[in-house]
């Protein structure tokens, strides 16, 4: 891809991002109280653990990262979706 001109990288954070939030794995947010994980007004315990989601913890060892944002044209969008289609299918071969 990067010779087509498109950058990309295939590195991520390793792990799924519910894994890297340390509100969510050790439940700590407002002070002591865990809200809004435990409470009456949760509506079921949440956990955050690792194996939790296993295709997508696979998944993260095949990805790619493609520069994107908001500011891009559609013209621009369009030609990094052709390069995408283009490489696909040479690796397919």
């Amino acid at each position: 891809m990067t010779a087509e001109g498109v950058g990309c990288g295939f590195t991520y954070i390793g792990v799924p991002i519910f894994l890297c939030m340390e509100a969510c794995c050790s439940k700590v947010t407002f002070g002591t109280s865990q809200y809004p994980f435990v409470g009456p007004q949760a509506s079921r315990e949440y956990e955050y653990t690792q194996g939790m989601c296993p295709k997508a913890e696979e998944l993260l060892q095949h990805l790619i990262t493609i520069p994107l944002n908001e500011n891009m044209s559609r013209k621009n969008i369009l030609s990094i979706a052709s390069v995408i289609r283009k490489v696909a299918r040479l690796l397919a071969r």
